[in-house]
């Protein structure tokens, strides 16, 4: 009779055959890699220029409460943004989304802190309150991105994925606000120069300027010092990964560090 070790060797060929066989079909019959950089694109704000473009043609609307505005008429604007950036190319655009959160970014990751401790799986996801209602909940606060993601690629990019993609998201789109209203401000002050008010107004200059000094060096060292570096080593990991369990484990890891 065949020995314990001669069944150990034939399962242990059938399970690494099984899991090359489902790791092909992710990564090369749906097109894993170039789904993840999508998702990179517009979640991690990669490509500027359609933010840009979108902030500009949806200035008014991102003023408005979020309990007055329509929906259908941002996602247009959004597409349209889409339409004439650099994303265009991207096949995958027409999976992109937008909604409006039930609750600002402090408020949802308080929540998810509190559920954590409580220990419920599905803890990213659920609110037991909102502040649409809320007469100074403005677009811009609730505003972030959604993606079509049918099976089989939901298991790596997981509802629980896809809500820490939009809370990275929600930080940088509203960190760009910020340096734009500071941007704002620059110009506002520009048309004070021949009032003769530069000794009045100066502290005024000098703490905007700092602001905006700092605001844009944050949003750099965010983009640059912690999200490019670590999404690189992501992708270099993705070339030596073994099993869907090992792409889980890396893509889980990046998300994770992004979100500290």
């Amino acid at each position: 009779a065949p020995s314990e070790s001669v069944y150990e060797e034939l399962i242990d060929k059938a399970h690494a055959f099984a899991s090359q066989t489902l790791l092909d079909f992710f990564v090369k019959d749906n097109d894993l890699a170039n789904r993840l950089s999508s998702l990179k694109h517009y979640f991690l704000m990669d490509q500027g220029d359609f933010f840009v473009d979108f902030m500009d043609v949806a200035e008014e609307e991102l003023k408005l409460r979020a309990d007055k505005l329509s929906l259908s008429r941002l996602e247009s604007l959004l597409h349209l943004s889409l339409q004439t950036s650099t994303c265009s190319s991207d096949p995958y655009k027409d999976d992109l989304l937008c909604f409006l959160s039930p609750n600002n970014l402090i408020s949802q990751m308080e929540a998810i802190h509190e559920r954590a401790q409580k220990g419920p799986r599905d803890s990213l996801t659920t609110f037991s309150s909102t502040s649409m209602k809320h007469p100074g909940y403005k677009v811009i606060d609730a505003f972030t991105l959604d993606y079509k993601v049918k099976w089989p690629l939901a298991l790596v990019i997981s509802c629980g994925a896809l809500t820490k993609y939009q809370m990275v998201f929600r930080h940088l789109f509203f960190c760009k606000h910020v340096e734009r209203r500071l941007c704002d401000a620059w110009l506002n002050h520009q048309t004070t120069k021949e009032l003769s008010l530069r000794s009045d107004l100066g502290p005024s200059f000098c703490l905007r300027q700092r602001m905006l000094h700092f605001q844009q060096n944050f949003v750099y060292y965010m983009m640059f010092e912690v999200i490019s570096p670590r999404w690189h080593d992501f992708q270099k990991q993705l070339t030596t990964v073994e099993t869907v369990d090992d792409i889980l484990d890396c893509h889980g890891e990046f998300l994770d560090i992004c979100m500290k």
